[in-house]
């Protein structure tokens, strides 16, 4: 099958995100952290391109990076050989570490700038791993307050959205409840379809019932959070209505 084309960027700014094989982890430790960042760093001084945010999850990352794309493919080309060679060595593995090749989308204004560096600042919060961007060691948000940690990304940063100003957004995006427009805009890496049976699973979860009749009793605060949790896991508006027969237009109002 031929791979679709990747979308330059005018501000030659992109969103990226990239996944474990099968969701599985792609670090361990901290050490596999640090080690990633290193790598991170060394390619993009070798390829000129600037990194404006990163968060390391479990089994995923999150970047911003600026640069010309076939750079920007460099950098990711040389990750896949060093970072995977040196986990593979520690782990006493061989293969794949990532699912296929990274995912990209063009940033195109400083508005989308702003939402996708919260977005990735977040996500640590939105996992609740911790309760506000700043406790989260493995990103670079609290390198906003340090220019020197990286004087070109903090430069780039600060004359496009200005950086007070991202770390008021971040730390507001965390407290307030974001709508899944907002969400999904700044979303790069696609989820997996949620199963119709596994949906009434979480459903139940929540209700803590078979029967589904008295599911518009619940309050509200615990139907938007179950709502969260399966758009979270994969669902979308259309199967959320047909399990649990809330309309759609309730739906986005509960989560609006």
């Amino acid at each position: 099958m031929t791979r679709i084309a990747r979308q330059q960027s005018p501000s030659r700014i992109y969103n990226i995100g990239q996944k474990g094989m099968n969701d599985q982890d792609v670090f361990y430790d901290n050490q596999d952290r640090s080690r990633y960042l290193f790598f991170l760093r060394r390619a993009c001084a070798k390829y000129d391109v600037v990194c404006l945010a990163v968060t390391l999850m479990s089994n995923h990352v999150h970047l911003i990076l600026e640069g010309d794309l076939p750079k920007v493919e460099l950098v990711f080309k040389s990750l896949g050989s060093t970072y995977v060679r040196w986990f593979n060595r520690k782990y006493d593995r061989c293969g794949a570490l990532w699912n296929d090749r990274y995912y990209s989308r063009a940033i195109k204004d400083e508005r989308q700038l702003l939402a996708t560096a919260a977005y990735i600042f977040n996500n640590p919060v939105a996992a609740r791993i911790v309760d506000s961007p700043e406790k989260y060691a493995w990103s670079s948000f609290c390198d906003l307050k340090n220019p020197s940690s990286n004087p070109r990304g903090y430069k780039t940063l600060d004359n496009a959205i200005g950086v007070q100003n991202l770390i008021d957004y971040t730390i507001d995006s965390a407290k307030r409840k974001v709508a899944e427009n907002e969400r999904k805009s700044c979303e790069v890496i696609p989820k997996k379809p949620l199963s119709e049976r596994r949906a009434i699973k979480v459903v139940r979860k929540f209700i803590k019932q078979k029967n589904f009749g008295r599911i518009n009793e619940l309050p509200i605060e615990k139907l938007r959070a179950m709502i969260l949790k399966l758009l979270d896991l994969g669902s979308n508006i259309t199967q959320i209505s047909r399990v649990t027969a809330i309309s759609r237009g309730r739906i986005a109002a509960i989560i609006a």
